[in-house]
């Protein structure tokens, strides 16, 4: 993950879904500890839905990576998370 801001500035609420979807990316899994927050926070559901958008936009990431699909110029270039 070459761009990863602080998350100083957000709330904890605001943080908390960044920070599993970082320890999900890269370690390939949540800890208990994570999951049992997350599973608190949001419910089974909730875990279901988020740990499932995380793995969309990480498999869409993948795909234009691959096919090597770029932003065209007159749209801005956001950084990778």
């Amino acid at each position: 993950m070459a761009y990863r801001k602080a998350l100083d500035l957000l709330s904890d609420e605001e943080a908390f879904p960044i920070r599993y979807a970082r320890e999900l990316l890269l370690t390939k899994r949540v800890s208990d500890e994570t999951f049992a927050v997350a599973r608190d926070r949001f419910g089974d559901q909730g875990v279901v839905d988020l740990t499932a958008t995380v793995g969309y936009y990480s498999m869409m990431a993948c795909l234009l990576n691959a096919l090597e699909i770029v932003p065209g110029a007159e749209l801005p270039q956001l950084p990778s998370l």
